[in-house]
C-alpha cells in the first residue's frame, strides 16, 4: 500500500512547474519540496540513518560499474549524436554533482526501497525502474528534440538505480550518494569540456 505513495510524489515531481516557484536561478522550490517529502517520511516509516562508511568487497565491482556505466553512456550520447540538455542546468556542479545525487538517494534508496514488495533483486530492479521512470518524466517539459537524449537517460537510469540499490543493501546511505556523485560527475566533466 505504502508504494502507492511512489505515483503522487512523481506526478508532483513532473507536473508542477517548479520552475515558475524559483527562489534564484539554480536553486528551484521542488528541491524543497523533496527535502519535505524525505523529512515527512522519514519521520513517518521511522527511518533510521546509518553514516558510518566501511568499504567492502563488493564496493569495489560497484565503483568500477558505475564508472563503467558512465563512459559507456557518454561514449553513446556521443556516438549517436545526441544533445546534452544539461549545458542548460544553471549551477551545473551545485545541481548534476551535489544536490542531484543527494535528494535523489535519499528519495530512491532511503524512503522508496522500504515500498518494494519481492526478493531481494525485486527490490533492486523496482528500484531501478523506479528511479528510470523518474527520469522519464523530464520528457513532458523538455522540446521533442531532446526526446532522444531522454530514451537513453532512462536506460542508463535504470542501470545506476540497480547498481545503487545494491550499494544500499546494508542501510548506509552514504554509499549509493558517493556512487551517483561518481557517476554524475563524469557528466559534468564531460559537459563542461564539451565532450558531449
Amino acid at each position: 500500500m505504502k508504494a502507492l505513495l511512489i505515483i503522487p510524489y512523481l506526478a508532483i515531481s513532473a507536473f508542477i512547474p517548479w520552475e515558475k516557484f524559483s527562489i534564484s536561478e539554480g536553486f528551484l522550490s521542488n528541491i524543497f519540496f523533496d527535502i519535505v517529502f524525505i523529512l515527512v517520511m522519514t519521520k513517518w516509516l521511522k527511518l533510521k540513518l546509518e553514516g558510518s562508511f566501511k568499504f567492502e568487497r563488493g564496493d569495489v565491482k560497484l565503483t568500477a560499474a558505475t564508472i563503467l556505466l558512465a563512459i559507456g553512456s557518454i561514449f553513446s550520447l556521443k556516438a549517436l549524436g545526441l544533445g546534452n540538455p544539461f549545458i542548460y542546468v544553471p549551477a551545473l556542479f551545485l545541481n548534476l554533482v551535489i544536490l542531484g545525487p543527494i535528494i535523489e538517494e535519499f528519495i530512491f534508496r532511503f524512503v522508496f526501497i522500504h515500498f518494494y514488495a519481492g526478493t531481494k533483486w525485486q527490490k533492486h530492479l523496482s528500484s531501478g525502474f523506479i528511479f528510470s521512470m523518474s527520469h522519464a518524466l523530464s520528457m513532458f517539459h523538455a522540446p521533442q528534440s531532446w526526446h532522444p537524449f531522454f530514451y537513453l537517460q532512462i536506460s542508463y537510469a535504470f542501470v545506476l538505480g540497480v547498481i545503487c540499490s545494491l550499494a544500499f543493501e546494508k542501510r548506509n546511505i552514504i554509499k549509493p550518494i558517493l556512487l551517483h556523485m561518481i557517476f554524475n560527475l563524469f557528466f559534468y566533466v564531460a559537459t563542461v569540456t564539451n565532450t558531449i
